[in-house]
């Protein structure tokens, strides 16, 4: 009887810690989506870095990351642009406080 009270013990804990981790990593993999796409055609679309940085934001808002305009970066490369993101997301597990941490990048370098 102990041990399957154990077992159960474990299982609400993994799906409760897996009910936080999991949203924060499919918000990245959208946003991400969405810097390789303003990467790939920010040059056929003439925008600006400026125009970049805004609509990453933008974006980053609309999913609830709670990323900074400051911590976006547009840098021009050949033939397009690189963008790297970094924030992080604040989990409370219990009574306690965790970051977690994204270093998100996407360039034109696919094309």
């Amino acid at each position: 009887m102990f041990r399957a009270l154990a077992w159960l013990a474990t299982l609400v804990a993994f799906g409760y810690i897996c009910s936080l981790l999991i949203p924060a990593y499919v918000d990245n993999y959208q946003l991400q989506d969405t810097m390789r796409d303003e990467a790939r055609y920010a040059l056929v679309d003439h925008k600006d870095q400026d125009q970049i940085q805004e609509e990453i934001y933008h974006t980053a808002r609309n999913l609830g990351i709670p990323a900074r305009l400051a911590g976006i970066d547009v840098e021009p490369i050949a033939g397009g642009y690189s963008i790297t993101v970094d924030y992080s997301v604040p989990l409370r597990i219990l009574h306690h406080q965790f970051n977690l941490r994204f270093h998100t990048t996407a360039d034109s370098s696919g094309i």
